[in-house]
């Protein structure tokens, strides 16, 4: 009774130990190191293994789920903390087979990890290209990281009695460690500091790109818009001078100079269509004789004597996202008629610089 009930403590502090550690884990989670934005490396990694060393299967799943819960939220999917909870569960069955913790883990990325993420985050949540080759390169360059910690820990006498841990550790592996350790960890801390210089330089630049091209764009499209609301009051005022001449060839004439109307028409004082170019609509039907005074920019213009342009709307006639510009045709005083053009924005011109897919931000 005696025995079980001392093993059945010692057990108890174990699991005890194990979710401490977790804890602290889960503690250092709550604000990973951020590479970049996007990218993390998760601190809490460390004591997680290092609970899976001290304490098998059972104590590193324990603090591995402790410390992977925060990222669930921060990453938006389960399946980072997924992975990083198996490779503590991993790490300790396979130190209680004598195995150390680097090698272990070495192991658990090559054979489960690394085709976990790749189903995971390729197949489930569909990432691909550089980012999928940089999540590829952290998740286990994190993982060894907090493994050859944790054996370097593991060389201290205070840490190994704490912990109860009997790896047998050897001079050449002592020295081995040590000398990785202090080529490694300046090396990292390093790549740290400058991979976020070079991240932030980065940014500031596509951000002056960007910068440039939506002045370069914003002013592209307004001379656009100019050029062809121009056009259509040119055309309205030489209706106005030449009342007899004709319609349709004046139409004809401007879509050939003005490529980004999808479709002109002119309309009488009543907002009925009496010429049009091209002549019939997407269903063949002649356009002439059709009622357009149900269109707000044609009843504008109309009523006012104003320019009117329309929101972006889908023409039935021309089967096309358009909007209207409607130009208002004077005689003798009075509003006679009105000229339409629908501008079709799928013609609408490309920015004279575009951002490359690296600066999409």
């Amino acid at each position: 009774m005696n025995a079980n009930a001392t093993a059945t403590r010692r057990e108890a502090a174990r699991l005890l130990g194990a979710a401490a550690l977790g804890l602290v884990g889960f503690l250092l989670n709550l604000r990973p190191l951020e590479v970049v934005p996007g990218t993390d490396l998760t601190p809490g990694s460390l004591p997680a293994l290092l609970a899976a060393a001290a304490f098998g299967l059972v104590g590193g799943g324990l603090a591995g789920a402790l410390a992977a819960a925060p990222l669930v939220a921060r990453w938006n999917h389960p399946f980072g903390a997924l992975v990083l909870a198996l490779e503590a569960v991993s790490v300790g069955a396979l130190v209680r087979r004598g195995w150390r913790p680097f090698g272990a883990d070495l192991l658990y990325w090559l054979g489960l990890g690394l085709p976990l993420l790749a189903l995971t985050y390729g197949g489930v949540l569909g990432v691909r290209g550089t980012t999928a080759v940089l999540l590829f390169v952290k998740h286990p360059v994190n993982g060894l990281v907090a493994a050859l910690l944790v054996e370097g820990l593991l060389l201290v006498p205070a840490v190994r009695r704490r912990l109860g841990v009997t790896l047998p550790v050897s001079l050449g592996h002592t020295m081995a460690r040590t000398l990785t350790l202090v080529a490694l960890l300046p090396v990292l801390v390093l790549g740290l500091v400058e991979g976020r210089r070079e991240w932030d330089r980065t940014v500031q630049l596509a951000r002056t790109r960007a910068e440039l091209v939506a002045r370069g764009t914003a002013a592209t499209l307004e001379q656009y818009l100019r050029l062809h609301e121009r056009g259509l009051e040119t055309l309205a005022r030489e209706l106005e001078a030449k009342p007899d001449s004709d319609a349709v060839a004046l139409l004809a004439r401007e879509m050939g100079q003005l490529p980004g109307f999808a479709q002109l028409y002119v309309t009488d004082a009543a907002g009925r269509i009496r010429a049009a170019w091209p002549e019939r609509d997407a269903a063949g039907r002649p356009l002439a004789g059709q009622d357009r005074r149900d269109r707000p920019f044609v009843a504008g213009a109309l009523r006012t004597g104003r320019p009117a342009v329309s929101g972006r709307y889908w023409s039935l006639a021309r089967q096309r996202p358009v909007v209207a510009f409607a130009e208002p045709v004077w005689r003798g005083g009075r509003v006679v008629g009105g000229v339409v053009g629908l501008l079709d924005l799928g013609r609408l011109p490309s920015p004279p610089l575009a951002l490359q897919d690296a600066e999409r931000l």
